[in-house]
Protein backbone atom coordinates (compact mmCIF):
# COMPACT_ATOMS: atom_id res chain seq x y z
CA UNK A 1 0.00 0.00 0.00
CA UNK A 2 1.30 3.31 -1.28
CA UNK A 3 2.62 5.67 1.69
CA UNK A 4 0.81 9.12 2.42
CA UNK A 5 2.61 12.12 2.77
CA UNK A 6 -0.13 14.90 2.71
CA UNK A 7 -1.40 14.95 6.89
CA UNK A 8 -3.51 17.13 7.69
CA UNK A 9 -2.92 18.66 11.48
CA UNK A 10 -6.64 19.91 10.47
CA UNK A 11 -8.56 17.04 9.04
CA UNK A 12 -10.34 17.82 6.24
CA UNK A 13 -13.86 16.06 6.91
CA UNK A 14 -13.55 19.35 9.76
CA UNK A 15 -12.52 21.40 7.12
CA UNK A 16 -15.48 21.02 5.27
CA UNK A 17 -17.89 22.35 8.01
CA UNK A 18 -16.18 25.69 7.00
CA UNK A 19 -16.41 25.71 3.28
CA UNK A 20 -19.19 27.34 0.74
CA UNK A 21 -21.51 25.42 -1.47
CA UNK A 22 -18.77 24.30 -3.86
CA UNK A 23 -16.87 22.92 -1.06
CA UNK A 24 -14.08 25.68 -1.36
CA UNK A 25 -12.81 28.09 1.08
CA UNK A 26 -10.86 31.33 0.78
CA UNK A 27 -7.47 31.07 2.44
CA UNK A 28 -5.73 34.35 3.48
CA UNK A 29 -1.59 33.85 3.41
CA UNK A 30 -0.35 36.00 6.29
CA UNK A 31 3.24 36.27 4.91
CA UNK A 32 2.81 36.84 1.50
CA UNK A 33 -1.19 38.86 1.97
CA UNK A 34 -2.69 36.68 -0.62
CA UNK A 35 -6.55 35.12 -0.79
CA UNK A 36 -6.94 32.11 -2.54
CA UNK A 37 -9.01 29.75 -2.96
CA UNK A 38 -8.78 26.19 -1.90
CA UNK A 39 -10.28 22.60 -1.14
CA UNK A 40 -10.17 20.76 1.87
CA UNK A 41 -7.19 18.58 0.29
CA UNK A 42 -4.62 21.25 -0.29
CA UNK A 43 -4.70 23.13 3.22
CA UNK A 44 -3.52 22.54 6.59
CA UNK A 45 -1.06 20.22 6.40
CA UNK A 46 2.29 19.69 6.34
CA UNK A 47 4.41 17.07 4.09
CA UNK A 48 4.94 13.45 5.80
CA UNK A 49 4.26 15.29 9.57
CA UNK A 50 3.30 11.61 10.84
CA UNK A 51 5.63 9.73 9.26
CA UNK A 52 8.01 8.09 11.73
CA UNK A 53 10.07 4.75 12.58
CA UNK A 54 8.77 2.45 14.62
CA UNK A 55 10.50 0.00 17.20
CA UNK A 56 11.62 -2.41 14.36
CA UNK A 57 13.39 0.77 12.52
CA UNK A 58 10.76 0.39 9.61
CA UNK A 59 9.45 4.00 8.70
CA UNK A 60 5.66 4.49 8.02
CA UNK A 61 2.83 6.99 8.46
CA UNK A 62 1.09 4.53 11.09
CA UNK A 63 0.30 7.09 13.00
CA UNK A 64 -1.36 9.39 10.06
CA UNK A 65 -3.48 5.87 9.51
CA UNK A 66 -4.29 5.82 13.79
CA UNK A 67 -5.50 9.70 13.03
CA UNK A 68 -7.55 8.67 9.41
CA UNK A 69 -8.94 5.47 11.80
CA UNK A 70 -10.53 8.04 14.67
CA UNK A 71 -11.49 10.76 12.03
CA UNK A 72 -14.14 8.15 10.35
CA UNK A 73 -15.90 7.41 14.07
CA UNK A 74 -15.76 11.21 14.85
CA UNK A 75 -17.28 12.37 11.62
CA UNK A 76 -20.84 11.22 12.22
CA UNK A 77 -20.80 13.05 15.23
CA UNK A 78 -19.72 16.31 13.20
CA UNK A 79 -22.02 16.12 11.26
CA UNK A 80 -24.73 15.42 13.48
CA UNK A 81 -24.08 18.23 15.29
CA UNK A 82 -23.77 20.33 12.52
CA UNK A 83 -27.26 18.88 10.79
CA UNK A 84 -28.79 19.31 14.01
CA UNK A 85 -32.25 21.56 14.18
CA UNK A 86 -33.96 20.13 17.81
CA UNK A 87 -31.02 22.73 19.51
CA UNK A 88 -30.51 19.11 21.76
CA UNK A 89 -27.57 17.61 21.46
CA UNK A 90 -27.15 13.61 22.01
CA UNK A 91 -24.73 12.84 24.81
CA UNK A 92 -22.20 11.21 22.53
CA UNK A 93 -21.98 13.80 19.64
CA UNK A 94 -21.11 16.52 22.32
CA UNK A 95 -18.66 13.89 23.78
CA UNK A 96 -17.24 13.41 20.36
CA UNK A 97 -16.62 17.01 20.08
CA UNK A 98 -15.21 17.55 22.94
CA UNK A 99 -12.49 14.71 21.96
CA UNK A 100 -11.85 16.27 18.28
CA UNK A 101 -11.10 19.59 20.22
CA UNK A 102 -8.61 18.32 22.09
CA UNK A 103 -7.10 16.16 19.89
CA UNK A 104 -6.95 18.78 17.34
CA UNK A 105 -4.94 21.10 20.01
CA UNK A 106 -2.44 17.99 20.39
CA UNK A 107 -1.85 17.37 16.81
CA UNK A 108 -1.67 20.80 15.62
CA UNK A 109 1.86 22.45 15.03
CA UNK A 110 1.29 25.61 17.28
CA UNK A 111 1.88 23.33 20.45
CA UNK A 112 4.45 20.89 19.37
CA UNK A 113 6.48 23.04 21.54
CA UNK A 114 4.50 22.01 24.56
CA UNK A 115 3.91 18.04 23.55
CA UNK A 116 8.07 18.22 22.79
CA UNK A 117 8.07 19.46 26.92
CA UNK A 118 5.42 17.09 28.08
CA UNK A 119 6.69 14.00 26.01
CA UNK A 120 10.13 14.13 27.93
CA UNK A 121 8.37 15.01 31.06
CA UNK A 122 5.74 12.31 31.04
CA UNK A 123 6.16 8.57 30.53
CA UNK A 124 3.18 6.57 29.02
CA UNK A 125 2.83 5.07 32.29
CA UNK A 126 1.82 8.72 33.69
CA UNK A 127 -0.21 9.08 31.19
CA UNK A 128 -2.14 5.95 31.57
CA UNK A 129 -0.95 3.14 29.35
CA UNK A 130 -0.99 0.32 31.97
CA UNK A 131 -1.26 -3.82 32.44
CA UNK A 132 -3.76 -5.23 34.10
CA UNK A 133 -4.40 -8.72 35.00
CA UNK A 134 -8.10 -9.44 37.12
CA UNK A 135 -8.70 -5.87 37.48
CA UNK A 136 -5.18 -5.23 39.10
CA UNK A 137 -2.47 -3.02 37.62
CA UNK A 138 0.79 -4.69 37.49
CA UNK A 139 3.79 -3.13 38.42
CA UNK A 140 5.23 -2.97 35.02
CA UNK A 141 6.66 0.36 33.55
CA UNK A 142 6.14 0.84 29.43
CA UNK A 143 7.62 3.49 28.94
CA UNK A 144 10.86 1.78 28.43
CA UNK A 145 9.25 -0.52 25.22
CA UNK A 146 7.70 2.97 24.32
CA UNK A 147 10.69 4.33 22.85
CA UNK A 148 10.93 4.44 19.32
CA UNK A 149 9.95 7.62 17.46
CA UNK A 150 6.45 6.62 16.62
CA UNK A 151 5.39 5.41 20.14
CA UNK A 152 6.50 8.56 21.77
CA UNK A 153 4.58 10.17 19.06
CA UNK A 154 1.69 8.49 20.17
CA UNK A 155 1.65 10.64 23.38
CA UNK A 156 -0.75 13.32 21.72
CA UNK A 157 -3.21 10.47 21.77
CA UNK A 158 -2.42 10.17 24.90
CA UNK A 159 -2.94 13.67 25.66
CA UNK A 160 -5.96 14.32 23.80
CA UNK A 161 -7.67 11.67 26.23
CA UNK A 162 -6.64 12.68 29.29
CA UNK A 163 -10.02 14.74 29.95
CA UNK A 164 -11.43 11.35 29.88
CA UNK A 165 -9.16 9.86 31.62
CA UNK A 166 -10.94 10.56 35.06
CA UNK A 167 -14.37 10.84 36.08
CA UNK A 168 -14.49 14.15 38.16
CA UNK A 169 -12.43 15.73 35.26
CA UNK A 170 -14.67 14.76 32.63
CA UNK A 171 -17.62 15.18 34.42
CA UNK A 172 -16.63 18.79 34.73
CA UNK A 173 -15.68 19.43 31.06
CA UNK A 174 -18.88 18.03 29.70
CA UNK A 175 -21.06 19.77 32.50
CA UNK A 176 -19.81 23.07 31.44
CA UNK A 177 -19.62 22.57 27.84
CA UNK A 178 -22.24 24.02 25.28
CA UNK A 179 -22.60 25.52 22.03
CA UNK A 180 -22.94 28.97 20.82
CA UNK A 181 -23.49 30.25 17.18
CA UNK A 182 -22.06 32.66 15.48
CA UNK A 183 -23.90 36.04 13.82
CA UNK A 184 -20.51 36.15 11.52
CA UNK A 185 -18.72 33.01 9.71
CA UNK A 186 -16.20 31.37 11.91
CA UNK A 187 -12.46 32.12 10.70
CA UNK A 188 -10.49 28.81 10.52
CA UNK A 189 -6.91 28.96 11.56
CA UNK A 190 -4.25 27.54 11.78
CA UNK A 191 -5.09 26.27 15.35
CA UNK A 192 -8.78 26.70 15.62
CA UNK A 193 -8.23 25.37 19.40
CA UNK A 194 -8.33 28.40 21.40
CA UNK A 195 -7.46 28.10 25.03
CA UNK A 196 -7.63 30.39 28.61
CA UNK A 197 -4.13 31.16 29.84
CA UNK A 198 -6.15 32.63 33.02
CA UNK A 199 -4.78 30.10 35.25
CA UNK A 200 -1.65 28.24 34.92
CA UNK A 201 -3.26 25.62 37.72
CA UNK A 202 -5.83 24.75 35.68
CA UNK A 203 -4.99 21.54 34.17
CA UNK A 204 -8.14 21.76 31.74
CA UNK A 205 -8.42 25.66 31.06
CA UNK A 206 -11.78 27.43 29.15
CA UNK A 207 -11.77 26.91 25.06
CA UNK A 208 -13.81 27.64 22.57
CA UNK A 209 -13.67 25.33 19.28
CA UNK A 210 -15.16 26.40 16.07
CA UNK A 211 -17.51 23.45 15.20
CA UNK A 212 -18.30 24.37 11.97
CA UNK A 213 -18.47 28.02 9.89
CA UNK A 214 -22.03 29.31 11.97
CA UNK A 215 -21.27 27.58 15.55
CA UNK A 216 -18.74 27.33 18.12
CA UNK A 217 -18.08 24.51 20.96
CA UNK A 218 -17.11 26.62 24.45
CA UNK A 219 -16.05 25.24 27.80
CA UNK A 220 -15.85 27.17 30.63
CA UNK A 221 -17.08 26.16 34.42
CA UNK A 222 -16.21 29.77 35.18
CA UNK A 223 -19.78 30.40 33.62
CA UNK A 224 -23.03 28.71 34.33
CA UNK A 225 -24.63 27.09 31.12
CA UNK A 226 -27.99 27.17 32.09
CA UNK A 227 -27.84 30.57 33.42
CA UNK A 228 -25.94 31.68 30.41
CA UNK A 229 -29.00 30.08 28.31
CA UNK A 230 -31.45 31.43 30.39
CA UNK A 231 -30.16 34.88 30.12
CA UNK A 232 -30.14 34.89 26.28
CA UNK A 233 -33.51 33.70 26.24
CA UNK A 234 -34.59 36.56 28.48
CA UNK A 235 -32.72 39.07 26.95
CA UNK A 236 -32.76 38.74 23.38
CA UNK A 237 -31.60 41.70 22.41
CA UNK A 238 -28.53 41.72 24.39
CA UNK A 239 -28.10 38.36 23.78
CA UNK A 240 -27.95 39.46 20.20
CA UNK A 241 -25.09 42.26 20.72
CA UNK A 242 -23.01 39.63 23.10
CA UNK A 243 -23.14 36.93 20.71
CA UNK A 244 -21.78 39.93 17.96
CA UNK A 245 -18.96 41.00 20.00
CA UNK A 246 -17.89 37.39 20.91
CA UNK A 247 -18.10 36.19 17.18
CA UNK A 248 -16.19 39.23 16.35
CA UNK A 249 -13.43 39.18 18.59
CA UNK A 250 -12.82 35.50 17.95
CA UNK A 251 -12.21 36.07 14.44
CA UNK A 252 -9.62 38.79 14.99
CA UNK A 253 -7.95 36.52 17.94
CA UNK A 254 -8.28 33.09 15.17
CA UNK A 255 -6.47 35.13 13.05
CA UNK A 256 -4.13 37.01 15.27
CA UNK A 257 -2.76 33.40 16.84
CA UNK A 258 -2.91 31.71 13.19
CA UNK A 259 1.09 32.07 11.95
CA UNK A 260 0.28 31.82 8.16
CA UNK A 261 -3.19 30.29 7.16
CA UNK A 262 -6.69 31.78 8.00
CA UNK A 263 -9.48 30.69 5.94
CA UNK A 264 -13.06 31.49 5.37
CA UNK A 265 -16.44 30.54 3.75
CA UNK A 266 -17.00 34.07 2.98
CA UNK A 267 -14.39 35.66 1.13
CA UNK A 268 -15.79 39.52 1.56
CA UNK A 269 -15.94 38.66 5.42
CA UNK A 270 -12.85 37.36 5.46
CA UNK A 271 -11.21 40.77 3.86
CA UNK A 272 -13.33 42.66 6.23
CA UNK A 273 -11.34 41.03 9.02
CA UNK A 274 -7.74 41.35 7.77
CA UNK A 275 -8.78 44.96 7.09
CA UNK A 276 -9.92 45.35 10.98
CA UNK A 277 -6.82 43.41 11.98
CA UNK A 278 -4.43 45.94 10.01
CA UNK A 279 -6.24 48.71 11.63
CA UNK A 280 -5.41 47.60 14.78
CA UNK A 281 -1.92 47.26 13.89
CA UNK A 282 -1.88 50.83 12.20
CA UNK A 283 -3.17 52.45 15.60
CA UNK A 284 -0.39 50.41 17.85
CA UNK A 285 -3.43 48.33 19.39
CA UNK A 286 -2.45 45.17 18.46
CA UNK A 287 -0.46 44.58 22.00
CA UNK A 288 -4.02 44.42 23.01
CA UNK A 289 -4.28 41.05 24.67
CA UNK A 290 -7.17 39.07 22.06
CA UNK A 291 -6.85 35.77 23.35
CA UNK A 292 -7.52 37.09 26.82
CA UNK A 293 -10.51 39.46 25.48
CA UNK A 294 -12.45 36.91 24.11
CA UNK A 295 -12.60 34.91 27.36
CA UNK A 296 -13.59 38.14 29.16
CA UNK A 297 -16.10 38.86 26.38
CA UNK A 298 -17.10 34.89 27.30
CA UNK A 299 -17.13 35.58 31.23
CA UNK A 300 -19.05 38.51 31.71
CA UNK A 301 -21.61 38.00 28.73
CA UNK A 302 -24.40 39.34 30.82
CA UNK A 303 -22.85 43.16 31.69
Amino acid sequence: MEESWRHHYLPQFYIKGFCDENGTITVYNKQYKKFEKKSPKYIFFEANRNTFFDALGNQGDTLEKLYAYLESTISPHLNNAINDTTGKMAVETLRNLIFLAYLTKWRNPLYDESFENLKETFTVDDLGLGLRVDGERLDIELEKFFQSDLSQESKRLLLSIQPFRFKDDYEIIFRNSFIIPSSTPCLLGDCPFLEANIDENRVFEDFIFPVSQNQRLVYSNRINKYEFVEYCKNNESAACDFIHLFSTTNNLATFHLAEKYVACSDEVYLRTIVDSYDNLIKNQLCNINLLRQVFSVLHNYNT
